[in-house]
């Protein structure tokens, strides 16, 4: 009788911490703090390719990809001057280069802020805007780095860019700014600290040298250094080989600042 009840405890002091660790696997379930992609990561594809807009290259876009996945994250990229682009994924440790293998939806934009840099004004057609709606289509298949580049044809209006509408209105902060701190700022800490500019790829830095800007050498990049250098670079004629800011790309002929 003395041996079955020693099993007994045996079995008990099995099951019950066992008991107790699916029942908080459960809740972190149900709650969302698991996830599929808590155990399983997708493989990355390079993917590379070009926008067009009406036949012409489209520079200064934003490019996302939209999978539906449960777990699956999208890819980012922003065309160059010649309409290029790379697309690029958050992962935990930053950007890696490619997309994940599987279908996606995609969506391109082009924007400028509303007045006084809150909101932002739609330039490129509205169908490409969300992923409900956009014709966009990209599969990526495992392809060891060979896949072919995307073309993406869109077709439409390019509404022209209108400039700040009140005098003393600065769009920078919610042109430039505000969205390099969304894209970039994994930490939520509201600047970019060395490794976090290292994820940012050359088409989205629009020229600036992140590293130049660091004012105070603090080894982090802050709201105000990069409205500081935004403003001035917005002001500044481009140099030739230098990727033009998305505002300038659209001015009307003969526009200026």
């Amino acid at each position: 009788m003395q041996q079955h009840h020693f099993g007994f405890v045996r079995v008990a002091r099995t099951m019950v911490p066992a008991s107790a660790l699916l029942l908080l696997l459960g809740f972190a379930w149900s709650y969302g703090w698991l996830t599929p992609a808590t155990f399983w990561r997708p493989a990355l594809e390079p993917v590379r390719g070009i926008v067009l807009l009406n036949g012409s290259p489209l520079p200064g876009a934003t490019v996302d990809t939209h999978s539906g996945r449960s777990g699956v994250r999208g890819a980012t990229g922003v065309t160059d001057e010649r309409g290029h682009f790379t697309l690029r994924t958050l992962a935990d440790n930053g950007f890696r280069d490619g997309a994940a293998v599987g279908r996606h939806l995609v969506t391109v934009t082009v924007s400028e802020p509303r007045p006084g840099g809150f909101g932002n004004r739609l330039l490129t057609p509205e169908k490409y805007a969300s992923a409900g709606g956009t014709p966009l289509v990209l599969s990526v298949t495992r392809s060891n780095g060979k896949l072919a580049p995307v073309v993406l044809a869109l077709e439409g209006e390019l509404l022209p860019s209108g400039g700040p509408a009140e005098a003393g209105v600065e769009p920078a902060e919610g042109f430039f700014v505000t969205p390099m701190l969304l894209h970039y700022d994994v930490d939520g800490d509201d600047r970019l600290s060395k490794p976090e500019r290292r994820q940012i790829d050359t088409a989205a830095r629009r020229g600036i040298d992140l590293e130049a800007i660091d004012f105070d050498r603090d080894g982090y990049v802050d709201r105000e250094e990069l409205t500081r250098a935004a403003v001035v670079a917005m002001q500044t004629p481009q140099r030739a080989d230098l990727i033009p800011l998305i505002w300038e790309t659209h001015l009307p002929a003969g526009g200026g600042h």
